[in-house]
């Protein structure tokens, strides 16, 4: 009877291990962006030390699991995007339509947003931090 118990013993940890080992870190990762929108509040371009609030409402969404939008004055930039961890972002690619002139406040935030490499929510706030800060909002 004492063998019967420790088998069942065993097996009982062993599947708690399991079950507790198991991470679906794509999911986590994902799940705070994917499918949502933000609009611009301000950017700061690195070295500054103030914040150039948004002249214009710019939309940046988040479409898919690597695919994002951004929305300019004039010209749209879309691309892919990459999260290592729950704090890491590359913007790896982005593209942007040519039709008109963009103010340079849009032309300043889609550069600061390909050298960006770091996200954090604070409260309905979407900060990203790297060469530069965008700051945005729930949209």
């Amino acid at each position: 009877m004492q063998f019967n118990r420790f088998h069942i013993f065993l097996i009982t940890i062993l599947i708690g291990l399991t079950f507790f080992s198991c991470k679906k870190e794509d999911d986590k990762l994902t799940t705070d962006l994917i499918e949502t929108s933000w609009e611009v509040l301000k950017i700061k371009k690195q070295g500054e030390s103030k914040y150039t609030d948004a002249e214009n409402t710019y939309v940046m969404e988040f479409t898919g699991k690597t695919e994002f939008e951004l929305n300019l004055d004039v010209n749209t930039c879309f691309g892919d995007y990459e999260l290592k961890s729950d704090d890491y972002i590359n913007f790896k690619s982005m593209a942007c339509t040519e039709m008109c002139c963009d103010s340079e406040f849009a032309m300043d935030l889609s550069k600061i947003l390909l050298n960006i490499t770091e996200y954090y929510k604070q409260g309905d706030e979407l900060i990203f931090k790297g060469e530069g800060e965008i700051v945005l909002k729930a949209h």
